[in-house]
């Protein structure tokens, strides 16, 4: 393909980068919640299925998570580019808050205080968290890192309650 062809159909530089840009995030940040993950009773299993669904395809693609994390730097200084993660983001993240949502209300005594939105971050922090540290360690251990992610998030022990209540 000529390069004169690719400046005709995308007319300046700036709407190129944008729809790599869009590429980009079409790819990443597209939330498939398919019925082997929909069909598993128990929200909080749901959850984890998804979040470890998402930490190996992300993980699989470090080329994408840099230029993800490239043009998230990119956005800094570029309004337009920086709307579009915001936007893009914001998506993805509320793509999360129905499960975030069903796991609340399952058990309420455990995510006392807790909202929808923050626990729909969380989610997608592991996840981006887990891209990042792809592209660090290309031989990441996905399983590895979800394990420690549900230990962390896993219910508090007696001690750390105490402690708990202690500072509230």
């Amino acid at each position: 393909m000529s390069t004169g062809l690719v400046a005709f159909h995308f007319g300046t530089k700036d709407r190129l980068v944008l729809a790599l840009l869009d590429w980009v995030l079409e790819k990443t940040t597209a939330l498939s919640v398919g019925p082997d993950i929909a069909e598993i009773p128990n929200p909080h299993d749901r959850l984890v299925a998804l979040l470890r669904q998402e930490m190996a395809r992300l993980s699989t693609e470090p080329k994408r998570n840099r230029l993800f994390f490239e043009f998230w730097n990119e956005g800094m200084w570029n309004r337009p580019v920086r709307a579009r993660m915001q936007r893009e983001l914001d998506r993805y993240r509320e793509a999360f808050r129905p499960m975030a949502e069903a796991v609340i209300a399952a058990d309420p005594d455990r995510f006392d205080g807790v909202v929808a939105a923050d626990l729909a971050a969380v989610a997608v922090s592991f996840i981006k968290g887990c891209a990042v540290q792809s592209m660090v360690e290309p031989h990441l251990d996905v399983d590895g890192f979800l394990r420690a992610a549900e230990t962390l998030l896993a219910a508090p022990s007696p001690i750390a309650a105490r402690s708990h209540a202690i500072l509230a």
